[in-house]
Order: structure tokens, then C-alpha cells, then sequence
């Protein structure tokens, strides 16, 4: 006795010290301009690389306005360095959350893409100035085009900027509410700038439009007009753009006397007033400037006809469903009109047609769609619009998909117990089941959760009683996914080993406060390793039982350590059942070791010695003891099966199941879940597990290692 606890003070003392080791490696970069003595302060670390970074950012933005650029050098050279340690500090003073270290980053890149536009403009204007001195007109105007674009550029990106500059200020030590008004300044007075340059470049020009009072898509409305100059004169072959409801849009070329006639065929525009704008857009050739009109109309109703062309007959849960099909209106096939797909009149996708009107669209099948024969519906446009809405329907034959449910159960500190577990799909694609609600039952008790995105779920149970079974049950009509449930054992309070290292590791970190010369996360550092350290002694002090079988490789030994480990240091139940099980029988599992007959039978069969032996060995003592041990035959053949496959420890044997299926074919795949099935009965149930089922699994076993073989 006093040889362990000198063995657990020794590993206290080396976990701390480990701790304190690792906690004094970690890098802390400063600058050498930080005052002597702030080096070790994080916080004030933070708070000079902002300020520093501020006053980079700022000075730059206070030179945009004259076109200053130089002072923004050290923004490009030694910003990106400053960010960095930046970030890194951060990650030791702030939550994730609140981090500012990309925005800094994302100020530096928008910084340097204005500065480069404003040289960019600058350099244009000197261009513009010099076909001014020669009288170049259509130079002059090329440049203006070119001016306008970059203008258009700066303001976003000056937009952008002050944003971040905002949030920064507000979040940081950096000051930049001025640096903030400032870039706005710049972007302002490149605006002005290019507007006095176009009143000088080109020629004012005066649009004038009309259009029939009523519009539909059998009787299109006139929309005309002339375009002329400052003076009277037409503007004769230049493109005039007639657009009108997001989708509508035609061009048109002025005559010999600058006029110009298109005609609006409404399609998604509302019914009653509809506005159509009419726009001149200057190429850069052109002399003049950019003119815009308004003119209205009032939209009425066109009948419409919808056919399907092509659509599934059959289809399950997350298959997708293809709907072809075409639109007619006034004979003729009209473009952008909204579809909408529906099964079961629930919306799955929707879509338009295209200049042909057809369309083409493609759904998924929710788990929210009954199983039996559903309709299928395509609507095409909508209520109250230009064309009006019509409908057609088929049939759909939606089939049962069968779920896989998960489930375990966890003592709390408080007595209560959380009870959490996956319901997905039992295929190779394994899909979670989101958005269904899932009831557990503890005697006469229910409570219910509702899955996420991933198919997990959670329920949190304050007074779980004293009824030994827990059934946790998905059963919803209203889907086209089946029936499913799980029966596990009511889990206990945490063993004496699990309270006493919880008050031990509680205890020693509320001594943390009582240590000045070490750092609290230095001395959790070390409890985190002690911890360890400390239930590997637990189990050693415990006694591990005689295992022929390699308890180095975690394949062999799942069962051995695992479960033991489960035993005694956790008070959660794993569960998975097969129909018809019976939880009530569950009892805690022997480690899956091999007796001295079977140790004998491998070592034979594999001349080698027993803690080497592989599948096919295991698969021999199987078969050695089928007639005599057939539960033991199955626990052997399972561990053969877990010896062939790569699985992240530890793993119960439902949840390696879980992570191995989605990769298997059908055929490894039943026959995994086959020998699954007959080791839990056989491992955790007081069932009598008879020779030919023992003999099943065996032979499910040797599939599995065969495919595998066969694959490499």
C-alpha cells in the first residue's frame, strides 16, 4: 500500500512540474520598444501593437485626401508583421469571439487597395490634363469614362474602410474615428472631381419618353421617345435601354431622328401601376452625358398553361427529384417565369424558365413528406402578377427509410442524468435525421428533444427515478422514416474511484490561489497530466486481468481495457439494441481475454507467441470453442473482425459500427452489423447464445476479414 501512494505522490509532483515546463515554453514575441518590464503583460503587449497599428492606419488616411501615398508605405512594409503578433498576443488575453486581429488585417488590405486606386486616379487625371492642353476631346472623354469607374471603386472601398475603422475604434486601443471621416473625405472630393470633369468632357443631352397606358404579356405596351442635345439636335444611332421589373430588358437604336420605340411584355411584374426606366448610357466615344427616365404603365392578367415533361415516379428520404416541364402563355413560351416544385404541397425547390420556357428543376425529399403515394406539383409564376398562376400534378410512390438511433446515458454531478445520442439513416451514407423529435421514457416519465442539423440530441433529466430501464423511442407517422427505439439500463451514481479523483483534481486546483510563484493555467496544465497519470495507476492498482491476447494494440484489447476502464471509471451506458433485446438483462462485461485452452489453441495455430496472434488466429480459437463456449466463440470472432479495421479509439462496438458503415459495401456492411448484433447479445445480455448463432457470426466474421483481404 504504501508502495501506491508513493507512486501517486510521485506522479502528482511530475504532473505539476510537467505543466509548469510546458506553461514557460510557450513564446511571448514583444517589441523592443515596449518599456522594460511590460513584456511579461500581455494585456499592455496588446494594447501597443494597436496603438501602433492605429497611428500607421491613420497617418496613411491622413494623407488620401492630397493624394499622398508615401505615408502609407509603412502600412504595406511593416503592418503585416505588427498584425501577426498582434494575433498572437490576442489569442492568450481575448475569447474567440472578440478577437479583432482579422479586422486589422482586413483594414491593412483595404488601405492598400484605396491607396493604389487613388494613384491609379491620380495618374488618370494627369492623362486628362494633358489631352485638355492639346484640345483632344475624345481623349478627354476616355479618360473621364476611366475616371468615373475608378470613383466608383474608391467610394466602395472608402465605404468599406470606415466601417472597419468604426468597429476597430470602438473595440481597441487604436484611435481611428478621425482615419475614419478622413478616407470618406477622399472618396468625396474624387467624386466632385470627376462630376466637373464630365460637365467639361461632354454634352448634356435631354431624353423624353411616353408609353401605353396598359401592358400584358398578350398585348405588349409601346414604349417611345427622342434623344437629343443641349441644343435640339437628335442623337442619332446610339443604344437606349428600356428595363422594367428586375427581369425585363430590351435595347433599342435611335433613327436618323434621334427616336426610339421598344415594347414591355410584363412577366413577374405585379398587377396595376408598373414603373419602366428608359437609359442612356454613353459609350466612351460619345460625346455626351448620361440621361435617365421614368415612364408608367398598368399591368394586366395573362392566362398561363404548365406541362410536366418528365418527373420521378418513386423516391425516398434525401433522394433528389428532377421536374421538366414548359410554360405557355398567349402562344407563345415566355422566359423567367418563377417555378415552384411541391411534394405534398410542401415546397422542395423552386426555379425559372429559361428564354424557351422551359424549366429544369431539382429537390431534395425531406423527412417531413408521409411514406405512401404523394403528389408531386409544379406551379408556375405567382398570385397577383402579370401571368397568372396555374398548376399540375402527378404522383409519387415516397418509401420507408429505416434510421439507426444511438443513445447513452451520463450520470451529472447534481444526481440528475443527460441522456444524448444520433439518429441517422442505416445505409452507407449514414445522413442525419434533422429536425425530428425523439421521446425518452424512464417508467411512467417522458420527456422530449428534437434533433439537430447532425441528428444529435440532448435531454437533460432532473429526477430520472428509480426504474432501471431507460427506452429511448423515434415514432412519427407524419415521415416517410421508420419506427425505431433503444432500451438501456438506468445508469448509477459515479463509483468511489470517480468521486475521489474528482475531489482530488478539485481540491488541488483550489490551491492555485495559494501558490504565487506559479501561474493557475501552469498548475491546470499539470493536473491535466496527473489526471491522466493517475487513472492509469487506478487501473494498474486494480489489477488488470490475464490477457494472452497483445493489450498494446488497442484493436485487440477494446474490450479488455476499454470496458474495464468503463466499469470502474464511468457510469454511462452505451446502447444500440436489436429488436427484441431485453435491456433489463444487461450486465457488466468480463474483458474478452482468452482462457489457457484457447491461449493454447492460438498459439498453436499461429506458431507464434499468443501476444502477437491475428485475426485468423482469433478466428481459430472461435472455432475451437463453438460447441463448448459459443458466447465466448463470438466475443473472439468480434475481436478478429476490430483487429482488421482502422478505428479511433476508443469506441464502443455500435459506435465503431457507426464510423465504419458509411465506407463499407452492402454486403461487409450487413455482415458487420450482423456480428455486432450476436457480440452485444452475447457480451451484454444474460441471453443463452445457442451453437448456430455463435457459428453465424463466425462466419459473418470471416466475410468481413475476407472482404477486407480481398480489397488490399
Amino acid at each position: 500500500m504504501s508502495r501506491q501512494v508513493g507512486i501517486v505522490v510521485c506522479l502528482i509532483i511530475l504532473g505539476l512540474a510537467t505543466g509548469v515546463v510546458l506553461a514557460d515554453n510557450i513564446p511571448h514575441e514583444h517589441p523592443d520598444e515596449v518599456e522594460e518590464g511590460d513584456d511579461g503583460n500581455p494585456e499592455m503587449l496588446q494594447t501597443w501593437f494597436a496603438d501602433r497599428l492605429g497611428g500607421m492606419y491613420s497617418d496613411c488616411a491622413s494623407g488620401l485626401p492630397q493624394w499622398d501615398t508615401e505615408v502609407c508605405e509603412p502600412v504595406e512594409d511593416d503592418a503585416d508583421s505588427l498584425v501577426e503578433r498582434y494575433q498572437s498576443v490576442e489569442e492568450t488575453t481575448t475569447p474567440m469571439g472578440a478577437r479583432r486581429g482579422e479586422e486589422f488585417q482586413t483594414v491593412r488590405e483595404l488601405q492598400l487597395e484605396l491607396a493604389s486606386a487613388v494613384v491609379s486616379f491620380n495618374s488618370t487625371f494627369t492623362e486628362y490634363e494633358a489631352a485638355q492642353e492639346t484640345g483632344d476631346g475624345d481623349e478627354m472623354r476616355e479618360q473621364v469614362v476611366e475616371l468615373r469607374e475608378l470613383a466608383g471603386g474608391i467610394n466602395e472601398t472608402a465605404e468599406n474602410l470606415n466601417e472597419t475603422f468604426l468597429a476597430l475604434d470602438n473595440a481597441t486601443a487604436a484611435d481611428l474615428d478621425t482615419a475614419a471621416d478622413q478616407v470618406l473625405a477622399t472618396a468625396e472630393n474624387i467624386t466632385v472631381l470627376t462630376q466637373d470633369l464630365e460637365a467639361e468632357a461632354f454634352e448634356e443631352t435631354n431624353l423624353t419618353v411616353v408609353a401605353d397606358d396598359n401592358a400584358s404579356f398578350a398585348d405588349p405596351a409601346s414604349v417611345s421617345g427622342t434623344l437629343r442635345s443641349a441644343d435640339g439636335q437628335p442623337v442619332t444611332d446610339v443604344e437606349i435601354t428600356v428595363t422594367a421589373e428586375g427581369v425585363f430588358d430590351d435595347t433599342v437604336t435611335t433613327d436618323e431622328d434621334g427616336r426610339f420605340e421598344a415594347f414591355y411584355r410584363p412577366v413577374r411584374a405585379e398587377l396595376g401601376e408598373t414603373e419602366i426606366t428608359v437609359r442612356y448610357e454613353p459609350e466612351s466615344a460619345d460625346p455626351y452625358v448620361q440621361s435617365t427616365e421614368t415612364v408608367g404603365t398598368n399591368v394586366t392578367q395573362t392566362a398561363t398553361n404548365v406541362t410536366i415533361t418528365e418527373a420521378p415516379t418513386e423516391a425516398a428520404f434525401e433522394d433528389e427529384i428532377t421536374v421538366e416541364g414548359v410554360v405557355t402563355a398567349a402562344g407563345d413560351r415566355p422566359g423567367n417565369v418563377s417555378v415552384s416544385v411541391l411534394l405534398n404541397e410542401t415546397e422542395i425547390a423552386t426555379g425559372e424558365t429559361d428564354e424557351n420556357g422551359s424549366f429544369d428543376v431539382t429537390g431534395v425529399v425531406s423527412a417531413n413528406v408521409p411514406s405512401g403515394v404523394q403528389s408531386i406539383t409544379v406551379e408556375a409564376s405567382e398570385s397577383d402578377t402579370a401571368l397568372a398562376v396555374e398548376r399540375e400534378s402527378q404522383t409519387i410512390e415516397i418509401s420507408e427509410t429505416e434510421l439507426f438511433l444511438f443513445a447513452s446515458a451520463d450520470v451529472r454531478d447534481d444526481g440528475g442524468i443527460q441522456v444524448s445520442g444520433e439518429l441517422a439513416t442505416d445505409d452507407a451514407l449514414s445522413v442525419p435525421a434533422a429536425n425530428q423529435s425523439v421521446t425518452v421514457s424512464i417508467g411512467a416519465e417522458t420527456w422530449t428533444a428534437t434533433t439537430d442539423d447532425d441528428g444529435e440530441f440532448t435531454v437533460d433529466i432532473d429526477e430520472p427515478g428509480d426504474d432501471s430501464e431507460i427506452v429511448v423511442e423515434y415514432a412519427d407517422p407524419n415521415t416517410n422514416l421508420g419506427d425505431v427505439a433503444v432500451v438501456f439500463q438506468n445508469p448509477e451514481e459515479p463509483g468511489f474511484i470517480v468521486r475521489s479523483v474528482d475531489s482530488l483534481v478539485s481540491t488541488i486546483a483550489g490551491l492555485v490561489d495559494w501558490i504565487p510563484v506559479v501561474d493557475s493555467s501552469d498548475i491546470r496544465n499539470g493536473l491535466v497530466i496527473f489526471t491522466i497519470w493517475l487513472l492509469f495507476v487506478v487501473y494498474i492498482v486494480r489489477g488488470v486481468p490475464s490477457l494472452p491476447v497483445d493489450v498494446n494494440s488497442v484493436s485487440n484489447a477494446f474490450v479488455a481495457v476499454l470496458l474495464r476502464g468503463r466499469r470502474f471509471f464511468s457510469s454511462s451506458v452505451d446502447a444500440s439494441l436489436p429488436e427484441g433485446s431485453n435491456a433489463s438483462d444487461v450486465t457488466v462485461p468480463e474483458s474478452v481475454g482468452l482462457t489457457e485452452a484457447e491461449s493454447s489453441a492460438v498459439t498453436h495455430e499461429a506458431h507464434s507467441p499468443v501476444d502477437t496472434v491475428d485475426e485468423t488466429s482469433l478466428l481459430s480459437a472461435a472455432r475451437s470453442g463453438v460447441d463448448d463456449t459459443p458466447a465466448r466463440a463470438v466475443q473472439l470472432a468480434y475481436a478478429a473482425v476490430r483487429r482488421n479495421y482502422t478505428v479511433e479509439e476508443p469506441k464502443t462496438h455500435w459506435e465503431a459500427y457507426h464510423e465504419l458503415q458509411p465506407t463499407l459495401p452492402d454486403t461487409q456492411r450487413d455482415a458487420l452489423r450482423s456480428v455486432t448484433e450476436t457480440f452485444e447479445l452475447a457480451t451484454f445480455t444474460s441471453q443463452n447464445i445457442e451453437r448456430g448463432l455463435a457459428q453465424e457470426a463466425i462466419s459473418n466474421a470471416e466475410k468481413c476479414i475476407s472482404d477486407i483481404d480481398n480489397r488490399q
